[in-house]
């Protein structure tokens, strides 16, 4: 299938559980019910001029780029985040 342009967001749900939420656009997830914890932007701007369509070397660039222990931080501060 085709990539919508938008976000990729790494998120975390209330009972503690991990998922992606893809967003098409310019929205975000809602957050009363998932805590982001990282974010890849998937707009044509964000890899074209460097991986043109190449956009699965765009993906392992952004994945070798991220700072897993600060994800790992904001997902058991999320955690320890009392839930409306």
């Amino acid at each position: 299938s085709a990539l919508l342009p938008g976000w990729i967001f790494l998120c975390t749900g209330r009972q503690g559980d991990i998922h992606i939420e893809v967003i098409d656009g310019n929205r975000i997830p809602n957050v009363e019910f998932v805590t982001p914890i990282a974010v890849m932007d998937v707009f044509e701007h964000a890899f074209y001029l460097q991986f043109t369509t190449h956009f699965e070397q765009y993906v392992t660039a952004w994945l070798d780029t991220q700072n897993y222990n600060q994800i790992e931080r904001l997902f058991v501060a999320a955690q320890k985040t009392p839930q409306k």
